[in-house]
């Protein structure tokens, strides 16, 4: 896909840990085939494991404190897509992204955010560990920037550029483009076009490699 898109993630402990557990490979524990790369193959041709001998560990068993840690992280994305959820309904024009950091979660938001959306984040979510940071422009614009700028690649094409890859970076609050040339050779004609959401990096690879 062009656009990668930031999504909310979450910790499947109920998909993941069977098959961590019985020998096996997540595709084993959702009854699906394992993950596919970018090129539909799959990233490890692992298929499921023998099972151990009575009395022996279980390949991938992990102590209490690393499953402690696991449903942390757990709790942690799930506060952040509920705190993702409200503010971006709540505070459509302010609210930009979240982003779980370790065992607390970074609101992204404008740096003209409602006064109010800070404090009605902690005062919503008084559990969650939550840190607010600036962005240059909000969710919807810096989304809808990306979809402009992935629905360009043809006109780039045709101009002597090689896209590879683009998509929102919400930590920085802009658009990065993604190309096989030389950013430098491009750099002026994307800020004529887009202003300075976009930000234009070369040297990029195939996504897919024969």
């Amino acid at each position: 896909m062009r656009l990668f898109a930031a999504r909310r993630s979450r910790v499947l402990l109920a998909m993941i840990m069977p098959a961590l557990l019985l020998g096996g490979t997540v595709g084993d524990a959702a009854g699906q085939p394992g993950m596919a790369n970018g090129c539909g193959g799959p990233l490890t041709s692992i298929g499921r494991l023998k099972p151990p001998p009575p009395g022996a560990s279980a390949p991938g068993a992990i102590s209490d404190d690393a499953m402690s840690k696991l449903r942390a992280s757990a709790a942690t994305s799930e506060a952040a897509h509920e705190i993702e959820a409200f503010a971006r309904t709540a505070f459509p024009s302010s609210f930009t992204a979240v982003v779980v950091d370790h065992d607390s979660v970074v609101v992204h938001r404008t740096s003209h955010a409602a006064p109010d959306l800070d404090p009605a984040v902690t005062e919503r979510f008084p559990a969650v560990r939550v840190r607010f940071v600036d962005s240059p422009r909000n969710g919807a614009d810096l989304f809808a920037l990306a979809e402009r700028v992935s629905g360009d690649w043809d006109l780039w094409r045709a101009n002597g550029v090689t896209p590879r890859r683009s998509g929102p970076d919400v930590t920085r609050g802009v658009v990065v483009l993604g190309i096989a040339e030389d950013a430098n050779e491009i750099r002026a004609r994307v800020a004529e076009r887009y202003g300075d959401g976009v930000v234009v990096e070369g040297g990029y690879l195939p996504v897919c490699l024969d």
